[in-house]
C-alpha cells in the first residue's frame, strides 16, 4: 500500500482502509546538527521532551511489557558484568575483584540513568 504524505494507513477489521492523520512538524523532520559537544543529545531532548508524560503513562499502562524489558536488561547486563568481572579478577591477579567490578558497574549505571533523566 503506498504511503501518503500527511497521514498513515490503518487496516480496519472489516477490510477497509482508513487514513489516520499524523502531525508532521517540518522543524523536527530528520536529525539536525547542533554545534559543540553532545549535540545529538540536545537534538534528542528537543524532539522527545514533549512526549515525556505519554512515555511514562504508557509505561504504567503496559506494565507487563515494561517489567519484562526491565528484567531482560537486568539479567543481560548482570551476567555479562559477572563474566567480565571474573576475567578482570583473573587478569589483575585478584587486585580488582568481582565485588569491586560489580560495584563500579552499579555506580556507573546509576550515574547513567540519573544523567538520562
Amino acid at each position: 500500500m503506498p504511503r501518503k504524505s500527511g497521514g498513515t494507513y490503518a487496516r480496519l477489521s472489516g477490510g477497509g482502509v482508513r487514513t489516520l492523520s499524523v502531525r508532521r512538524d517540518p522543524e523536527f523532520e530528520g536529525l539536525q546538527r547542533f554545534p559543540g559537544v553532545c549535540g545529538g543529545i540536545v537534538d534528542d531532548y528537543r524532539r522527545r521532551c514533549s512526549f515525556w508524560l505519554t512515555d511514562y503513562t504508557n509505561g504504567l499502562v503496559y506494565w507487563s511489557k515494561t517489567l519484562s524489558a526491565g528484567l531482560f536488561m537486568l539479567f543481560a547486563t548482570l551476567f555479562s558484568t559477572i563474566a567480565l568481572g571474573a576475567l578482570v579478577e583473573k587478569e589483575t591477579e585478584q587486585r580488582i575483584g568481582l565485588s569491586e567490578y560489580l560495584l563500579m558497574n552499579s555506580v556507573a549505571g546509576v550515574a547513567h540513568v540519573r544523567r538520562a533523566d
